[in-house]
């Protein structure tokens, strides 16, 4: 029979884009390792970080050393750097805040994340999970109180946005961002939001309807954080 290397890969891919899909992750990983295997490709490491990353209980140190194999076969994968920023996150966790160690883990995750938007990382991704990389990205700058980055996060996967659940969750983490964050400027949020309703494509889409629920958002999450700040005085 002919044997060809090339049509097991995409079978490969194909069948772990299917378990991901079904959050299957360890099955995943175990087909993206046959493909690494097979080929040294940048596509097969990334498959195997995104599988071995989203498990219950990640070997973080495994995922590091994928993406860096990913990177050195191809260091403009946007994907790549998405999910070192990720990883380099994730690894800050693990880590004493005071400690040197997570100032150096979360300037890596800056590093990365530059690198993410310089080549391109959009909502389009090779092994899409529940969560796109950008709103992860997003979720986990917020919570270090990296409101800058997590922001740009967000306004960069407004212009690839598919469909009006994601977009609305997408909306109202900008909201809450921008809200949360001690130096946002109002006009800029208002203009980010309205171009960011704008161009969803959506069927049906009510953008009006969408801009004033966005608008009440931001004025309950204000309300909610001039209280806890007056609480704090008190």
């Amino acid at each position: 029979f002919f044997f060809s290397p090339n049509i097991d890969l995409l079978q490969y891919i194909r069948m772990a884009k299917i378990h991901i899909a079904m959050k299957e992750f360890a099955e995943a990983q175990k087909i993206m390792d046959k493909a690494c295997k097979l080929r040294q490709y940048a596509t097969c490491w990334l498959g195997f970080a995104v599988a071995c990353y989203h498990k219950t209980t990640p070997d973080l140190s495994l995922v590091e050393n994928s993406l860096q194999q990913a990177s050195i076969l191809d260091s403009r994968n946007a994907e790549v750097w998405g999910m070192i920023t990720l990883n380099c996150m994730q690894q800050a966790g693990d880590i004493t805040a005071e400690s040197p160690e997570f100032e150096i883990k979360m300037n890596e995750a800056l590093f990365a994340f530059r690198q993410a938007l310089m080549y391109g990382l959009s909502l389009d991704e090779s092994f899409p999970t529940e969560i796109s990389i950008l709103e992860q990205i997003a979720v986990r700058f917020e919570k270090y109180q990296k409101y800058g980055p997590a922001s740009e996060a967000l306004r960069r996967a407004f212009y690839t946005v598919r469909g009006i659940s994601t977009s609305t969750r997408l909306l109202r983490l900008f909201v809450a961002v921008d809200v949360i964050s001690n130096d946002h400027n109002k006009d800029e949020m208002i203009d980010t939001l309205d171009r960011a309703i704008m161009c969803l494509d959506a069927p049906g889409i009510d953008r009006e309807g969408l801009r004033k629920s966005m608008q009440k958002y931001a004025h309950d999450l204000q309300k909610k954080s001039l209280k806890e700040r007056r609480s704090h005085h008190e």
